[in-house]
């Protein structure tokens, strides 16, 4: 955890740099491996994009997922469908529609992965994915769904703050994890490709200090 097609392989990299080292693993069934494979890699085609990635991720869409989307080209001509122009930083790019069912499930999987390791369960109750790196472009609410999730990624910064950070391969990986079943508290951090943050939640006090 999490998905080991996200971090890059030794052939792909200089010599000496190995991002697959300790990973964190969980058992786990064959059926249950294949049947989330293809959210694995709709999760990894989403993260590599990442405005903000570092030289791990930049390098790992143009070797591995790269060669991917060459035997499979359907694959990002259905993300790129619904592209729109806009300009970050001054640059232009163009930002896309997403599954985010799709997306936010594989993330509840990585989170229950780690849960597991910390707890030997996975947690029990609803996880919620906030993803401030991917905000709601147009739409009557927008604006509101937008500031919620910033808003509440700021509290879950705020509450995490002493919490150890926590993987081997921290160019590719790292989390944050502070779980107390006893009070239904669930807050996770996951940072990918040194720029891409998502937020777990399962924590629905936290929505009251939260003010939109």
């Amino acid at each position: 955890m999490p998905p080991a097609c996200l971090f890059p392989e030794k052939k792909d990299l200089d010599d000496g740099i190995n991002y697959r080292k300790n990973l964190i693993t969980v058992p786990s069934c064959d059926a249950h491996n294949s049947q989330k494979s293809k959210n694995d890699e709709y999760l990894q085609l989403i993260l590599v994009h990442g405005y903000f990635n570092n030289k791990a991720g930049r390098d790992h869409f143009s070797s591995k997922v790269v060669r991917a989307l060459t035997r499979r080209p359907a694959m990002l001509a259905a993300l790129y469908e619904n592209e729109t122009p806009i300009t970050i930083d001054g640059e232009p790019t163009v930002f896309v529609d997403i599954d985010r069912g799709r997306f936010n499930q594989a993330l509840v999987h990585v989170c229950q992965g780690l849960c597991y390791v910390h707890t030997g369960n996975p947690w029990p109750k609803e996880i919620e994915i906030h993803t401030p790196m991917l905000l709601v472009p147009n739409g009557p609410n927008a604006d509101r769904i937008n500031a919620l999730v910033t808003n509440l990624s700021k509290a879950v910064l705020d509450r995490l703050k002493n919490t150890e950070k926590r993987g081997e391969n921290t160019d590719v990986f790292w989390y944050q994890l502070l779980g107390d079943e006893s009070k239904d508290q669930l807050l996770c951090r996951m940072v990918f490709y040194g720029g891409f943050e998502v937020f777990a939640v399962s924590d629905p006090r936290l929505r009251g200090e939260i003010v939109v």
